[in-house]
């Protein structure tokens, strides 16, 4: 049970933390919006030719376009690393528990180490 609890606790972690990569994302999107919006509504009043208008705006996709990209992998960053870190603390509670069953079988007391971790 300490082990389930062990990885019920990480996976918490990982889902706030994501989270709140997700709300930080927003806001920064929320940011780069209002930013765009008044970079444009400056641009409008002093240009008034069409063609450069629509530059402009072909500009502005292309940075909102890159700016979701780098959420996108930020977020797909995010999932592989937690996903290594749940790899990982499966293999290690794996390896503890064959080391506290092999003291056992052994009638030693299993080093502190391998004993379930408070607080985890």
């Amino acid at each position: 049970r300490a082990l389930e609890s062990e990885v019920k606790g990480m996976r918490q972690r990982h889902l706030r933390e994501f989270e709140d990569l997700k709300a930080a994302q927003r806001a920064r999107n929320k940011d780069f919006e209002l930013r765009e919006r008044e970079k444009r509504s400056e641009f409008f009043k002093t240009v008034k030719e069409p063609s450069k208008r629509r530059e402009f705006v072909s500009d502005f996709i292309s940075r909102r376009k890159a700016l979701k990209k780098l959420f996108a992998e930020e977020l797909k960053s995010r999932k592989a690393e937690n996903k290594a870190a749940q790899s990982s603390l499966a293999d290690n509670q794996k390896k503890r528990l064959e080391d506290f069953d092999s003291a056992i079988a052994q009638g030693e007391r299993p080093d502190d180490s391998l004993w379930p971790q408070p607080g985890n």
